[in-house]
């Protein structure tokens, strides 16, 4: 596993657990990937950093609008998980 890797599996392990049971991994990975990408050019040492900011972020900005992302049966839950691919959030 190269260290970028490492580090991007290191952020959506700790989101996951930041936003609790009923969060969808994919959906949070895809969060990740997604910073990655649009960081892109940043500042090498920063972009972990960045990364998992800007993924915690997105992931909890419909929270604001009280819709949780780990709430299992919810709208942000479900539609993310099916822009993820996988239907479902985990349990």
């Amino acid at each position: 596993m190269n260290p970028d890797l490492a580090r991007a599996t290191d952020a959506i392990t700790r989101l996951l657990t930041e936003l609790g049971p009923g969060t969808c991994p994919e959906a949070v990975a895809a969060a990740v990937r997604e910073a990655c990408e649009d960081l892109r050019g940043s500042p090498v040492g920063a972009l972990p950093e960045l990364v998992e900011r800007l993924a915690r972020a997105r992931l909890t900005a419909d929270a604001r609008d009280d819709r949780p992302v780990a709430d299992p049966d919810g709208p942000v839950s479900q539609q993310a998980c099916r822009a993820a691919g996988t239907g479902t959030p985990a349990t």
